[in-house]
């Protein structure tokens, strides 16, 4: 069975630091092979020549460069054409990462995801939305705050709105120009606009770590050998803390999931990502989770030796893992 090539699309506005992300992507990335869509809203390719500068950038081949334009208005013509050709490489990337403008609307990149030349193809990993913190603290997206020209209908505001409001993680950017206090509130004005169970970190040169960033080409094609007691072994990084859950097979996946959406919420996790047994299914399920979007699919033969299901936790550090464990082991 063809795997899915997992994808993360980054949007956010003029200047929030979105090129700087990706550099950070690439140089923490080590050796997967990670391909490019960056679009500009000038003919100019700035972020572009800024990426392939970068000392970990990918082959010339594997970026996509789209200038001059708006990807969320072009993606019969761009944006599907520019994954079908990266899908066709050999080898094919093992992740790709789409930089939009920062005028552009994802939604309709989602969207595009779907259609079924395409939807067997690949996976959202994630939708990251960087946030100029000073630039949100001074009322730049205020509703007042002015007009947007590619979109003329639509003011600045409501761009930044449908830009958070699509995001699975927020990124609070250039927090070392902002005071605690300036962080603490433009956090919840942030929480307020999003999705409930939409991570938002603050970050400073949008660095923030791999593992947060991304999540689908981290979990590794087929599952470590693991004890009985693997959930109590963690991992605390920056501010960040993990653990590996094994648990029985599951008997309804559904519910399975409904109950994890309600323990990403509690416990305001950051991603969950692992391999399930499902009582009567020869295929693995795969689960992916980043903020409030998962994503469960049946991807791979179980192995023999695979006898229940094992689920990486990613949060900020104290996790209660004691109470995620207790709620995620119950039988279902």
């Amino acid at each position: 069975m063809r795997q899915k090539t997992p994808i993360t699309i980054v949007t956010g506005f003029l200047g929030s630091g979105k090129t700087t992300l990706i550099r950070h992507i690439l140089s923490a990335a080590q050796d997967r092979r990670i391909a490019l869509i960056i679009n500009e809203f000038g003919a100019l390719g700035i972020d572009g020549a800024l990426v392939q500068s970068a000392p970990d950038a990918p082959a010339q081949s594997d970026i996509v460069e789209l200038a001059n334009g708006c990807l969320c208005c072009a993606v019969d013509e761009d944006f599907v054409p520019s994954l079908q050709a990266l899908l066709a490489r050999d080898p094919a990337p093992e992740h790709i990462v789409v930089e939009t403008s920062g005028l552009a609307l994802p939604k309709p990149l989602i969207r595009a995801l779907g259609w079924p030349d395409l939807a067997p193809r690949l996976t959202i990993d994630g939708v990251i939305a960087v946030v100029d913190g000073p630039a949100l603290r001074d009322g730049r997206f205020d509703t007042a705050s002015g007009s947007n020209p590619e979109h003329p209908d639509s003011s600045l505001a409501s761009l930044f709105d449908d830009q958070t409001g699509s995001a699975d993680l927020i990124i609070l950017n250039k927090a070392d120009l902002l005071s605690e206090g300036d962080q603490a509130r433009l956090t919840d004005d942030l929480r307020n606009r999003c999705r409930a169970g939409t991570q938002i970190l603050a970050a400073t040169q949008s660095a923030l770590p791999i593992e947060v960033l991304l999540g689908q080409s981290h979990t590794p094609s087929e599952p470590e050998p693991h004890h009985p007691h693997d959930h109590h072994h963690h991992h605390d990084h920056g501010g960040f803390d993990s653990f590996t859950l094994t648990r029985a097979e599951i008997t309804d996946p559904a519910l399975f999931q409904e109950r994890l959406a309600r323990v990403i919420v509690a416990h305001d996790l950051l991603r969950v990502k692992g391999f399930a047994r499902v009582t009567g299914k020869p295929m693995r399920l795969t689960i992916q989770a980043v903020g409030p979007r998962i994503e469960a699919r049946y991807d791979a033969p179980i192995r023999p030796d695979q006898h229940g299901t094992e689920l990486v936790i990613i949060g900020r550090a104290g996790l209660d893992r004691d109470a995620i464990v207790t709620a995620l082991e119950a039988t279902c």
